[in-house]
């Protein structure tokens, strides 16, 4: 098993972003953190490893245990969630991923992949990418240069698409394709305050139909789909370096305390936490 030491600045129960040496890489932390995360996406591919504790999650429609030594995998839009088993938490280390990269990955590995690329969930179990996330994970929090980290992250990527690339299968029954004009309209134009009505008729569906449509084909409400996508946006330009108020401004929050609320949610941290730690 890897062997797990706690940073002097990592405090029980913390969640932590870090900087890495490239913007298309962000670093994750958590020491015996209770936080439980509910249904959300991301952008960007993530692997990361489980060090102590256990955490019960579900992928789309499948069930899935993640345990100290496993794999933590997450790929682009798929909807998950994350329940801390037992008493004491979890401790993880987690590195997200730019979707690109990874479609580099597969082409110079010569690994014949759509845009559709994602990662089967065999690769929870493979130990040697543990090995490798981890020392990547250590190298970026060290501040290491680019010529070590990026030889760490072409050999993890290699095996990734390799060992364990696939295609993802779109959702196929009636409405699938009207709800993606829809999905596609709020993930572009997340500042707009978009109403149901319009959605709908975009679609060419009933307003109850369109809902369940949509929350069929994508696992999560319209609303809740916005809401991430603003947060998105908010993550990005705290990364950028901007102010709190801004960075929620800049994603559709008018209110502060309700952009800090979605935030820590879904990241497990507040807005200002998470700029102080990356600056």
């Amino acid at each position: 098993m890897l062997d797990h030491q706690s940073d002097s600045h990592e405090e029980m129960g913390d969640i932590r972003f870090h900087g890495a040496n490239r913007d298309d890489v962000l670093v994750v932390s958590a020491l015996q953190t209770r936080h439980s995360y509910p249904k959300h996406t991301h952008d960007a591919f993530c692997f990361g490893v489980m060090y102590d504790g256990a955490q019960d999650s579900v992928y789309g429609q499948k069930h899935r245990v993640t345990e100290a030594g496993d794999v933590m995998l997450v790929n682009p839009g798929e909807v998950h969630d994350g329940l801390p088993l037992g008493d004491h938490g979890r401790s993880f280390r987690t590195i997200y991923i730019e979707p690109q990269l990874v479609r580099d990955a597969a082409r110079e590995a010569g690994v014949a992949m759509t845009g559709n690329l994602e990662v089967a969930p065999t690769a929870a179990q493979d130990h040697d990418l543990a090995r490798i996330i981890h020392v990547l994970h250590k190298g970026y929090r060290d501040g290491e240069g680019r010529l070590g980290t990026d030889g760490l992250l072409v050999e993890l990527l290699g095996k990734v698409v390799r060992r364990h690339g696939t295609e993802r299968v779109r959702p196929h029954f009636n409405a699938a394709a009207a709800v993606a004009l829809a999905w596609q309209l709020l993930r572009d134009d997340p500042l707009t305050d978009h109403n149901l009505d319009d959605l709908a008729a975009l679609c060419g569906l009933s307003k109850f139909h369109f809902l369940r449509s949509f929350k069929r084909a994508y696992g999560l409400s319209p609303y809740s789909f916005l809401t991430q996508c603003r947060l998105q946006r908010g993550l990005d330009q705290l990364r950028r370096g901007v102010s709190v108020t801004q960075a929620g401004l800049a994603a559709g929050f008018y209110d502060q305390s309700h952009f800090t609320r979605h935030f820590k949610k879904i990241y497990g941290t507040t807005p200002g936490a998470l700029r102080l730690s990356l600056s």
